[in-house]
């Protein structure tokens, strides 16, 4: 009888030290996260795609100088993509001075709102995918959340259902971020 209860104050003391143990690494052990602005996640309507830039709203008119229209507020060249690294959702500093361009024309334009869809590669998991795309539009939004209100952005992510490419030499040009009037 001793025995058998000793050998339930072992189990019970065990058990209590692994719910320990297992609560500090889940919790006490995690990193700080960095603050950064706030961002609504707006569900984005269905795209049409039948127009030019997926039928925006917004006449696109190529231009070599982003604001040759934008005093009237009506043309803005939706044809900026931010492209991203294999398995990365990080803006670098090319990217960023085309992000910083369409914050110009947004503060330029009041009433102005822009979509985001995160696209991905054709490599890793649907649901990997889904999240990485999704990881890059926020990315992209918090950017410019920073100058614009978080209410002018919608998010969404596509993953890899609509690649640009199918070669795999070519899939660079699948791990995007795409903007849309909204």
């Amino acid at each position: 009888m001793r025995l058998r209860n000793a050998m339930v104050f072992e189990f019970v003391i065990l058990f209590v030290f692994s719910v320990i143990v297992a609560s500090a690494v889940f919790t006490g052990c995690s990193k700080k996260a960095k603050k950064t602005a706030p961002i609504t996640i707006i569900e984005a309507p269905v795209v049409d795609k039948s127009g030019p830039a997926f039928g925006s709203a917004f006449d696109v008119k190529p231009a070599d100088d982003l604001y040759a229209e934008v005093d009237r507020g009506d043309y803005f060249d939706l044809t900026s993509v931010i492209y991203f690294d294999f398995d990365s959702d990080k803006i670098n500093q090319v990217q960023a001075q085309k992000i910083e361009q369409v914050i110009k024309w947004m503060l330029k334009n009041d009433s102005a709102r822009v979509g985001l869809l995160g696209h991905t590669d054709q490599v890793g998991t649907d649901r990997y995918n889904h999240d990485l795309g999704m990881r890059r539009a926020l990315s992209v939004g918090r950017e410019m959340a920073r100058f614009v209100s978080s209410g002018r952005i919608s998010i969404e992510s596509r993953g890899e259902s609509e690649p640009v490419t199918g070669v795999k030499a070519e899939y660079w040009q699948n791990r995007r971020v795409v903007f849309y009037a909204n």
